[in-house]
């Protein structure tokens, strides 16, 4: 977990079939502003390496989950080294 000083999570799965990762820091937001601010801080603590195509080259996954209060879910994944 990037916002949660780089601790482990444990994913699991239910007898229903969905998953859960325990561990996992949730951070609520009342506006855009903190929105990018926490959008920003996991993306600082991402891990980068210089590649031949890339000389900053994401070396770790991310995977940003924004609840909205309509209930709806929007989730924006980025995969290491996707370049």
């Amino acid at each position: 977990d990037l916002l949660n000083e780089r601790r482990v999570c444990a994913v699991r799965e239910d007898g229903q079939g969905d998953v859960h990762i325990e561990g996992l820091r949730e951070i609520e937001v009342a506006d855009e502003e903190q929105f990018l601010t926490v959008l920003a801080e996991g993306s600082t603590q991402r891990t980068t390496r210089s590649t031949e195509m890339n000389s900053d080259s994401s070396r770790s996954h991310a995977i940003f989950s924004v609840t909205l209060s309509s209930g709806g879910k929007l989730s924006l994944i980025d995969l290491a080294g996707s370049e």
